[in-house]
């Protein structure tokens, strides 16, 4: 079960405690004994990031581990659909955004829990505070192994938010390049009628994806579902989806559809097999 997360009527609480439940009033199994890990979906709207939490965090409770979820998407929160207990922000406003996000970091390094975090298309609070902080290297030094999802579609500028992170910080280094980065190229995002090598040939050759290749950035293509409008409006798990189950008083999948879920499940295990010991 991942963590809780309150609703907040006076939006200008200064205690950072109050900006989500605490990680000891609910039940978290004990985690591994490794370093807590901070997992990061960024990108365009649009882009695959909801699609590729879910699928994270279906994998987590399935193997019966425990994350917080972290839901920072201010204009299309739909993750709470799908999950008990996601946190989010009590309002869009920057600073309310800014303070929460710091809380789950601290608590994080403070009870050592995984978080998969969510933000909102070209959400630049991520950017700001990794500025101001010297985020990457903070967490670093606190134990937590910090990882990076692009999502990436077709479009050059879907490239913009790796280019602005990866772009030199106050330190010269890198803003937020940590070493687990991984670039996922979107097949969902490209028409069934073209071909997604030659779709995505300008991307892979652009010079922001082969600068963040050259430091070691993981590349996977993430293949493509193709009944998600239908799973998606059903609002269940994708395992789920493939089980026959439902919901909104519309029928299950077909049973075609159900198998596409079945063996996309499958193509996702394979597609991210190589950095799947990075992910909670």
């Amino acid at each position: 079960m991942s963590v809780g997360s309150p609703i907040l009527e006076d939006h200008t609480v200064t205690k950072r405690e109050t900006l989500l439940t605490s990680a000891a009033d609910l039940p978290l199994s004990p985690q591994p004994k490794r370093r807590p890990r901070l997992v990061v979906l960024v990108g365009r709207g649009g882009g695959g990031k909801t699609t590729m939490v879910r699928w994270i965090c279906e994998r987590v409770f399935a193997g019966g581990r425990t994350v917080v979820i972290a839901d920072g998407d201010r204009t299309n929160r739909t993750l709470p659909l799908y999950f008990d207990g996601v946190l989010a922000p009590p309002s869009a406003d920057d600073r309310v955004v800014r303070r929460w996000l710091e809380a789950i970091i601290d608590r994080m390094i403070a009870e050592g829990f995984d978080v998969v975090l969510d933000l909102g298309g070209g959400d630049m609070v991520l950017k700001h505070l990794a500025a101001e902080l010297d985020l990457q290297a903070m967490l670093e030094a606190a134990g937590v192994d910090l990882v990076v999802l692009h999502l990436i579609g077709p479009e050059v500028e879907s490239l913009g938010y790796l280019a602005s992170v990866e772009a030199p910080g106050p330190s010269g280094a890198p803003l937020f390049a940590p070493e687990r980065t991984v670039l996922v190229l979107n097949e969902g995002l490209v028409s069934e009628d073209l071909d997604p090598a030659e779709v995505f040939a300008p991307i892979r050759e652009h010079k922001t994806f082969r600068a963040a290749l050259r430091r070691n950035a993981q590349t996977v293509v993430m293949p493509r579902l193709k009944p998600a409008y239908e799973v998606n409006r059903r609002h269940v798990l994708f395992k789920d989806a493939a089980d026959g189950a439902t919901k909104d008083g519309l029928p299950p999948l077909t049973p075609t559809d159900r198998q596409r879920v079945r063996l996309w499940l499958r193509a996702m295990d394979a597609a991210f097999a190589a950095i799947l010991a990075w992910l909670p």
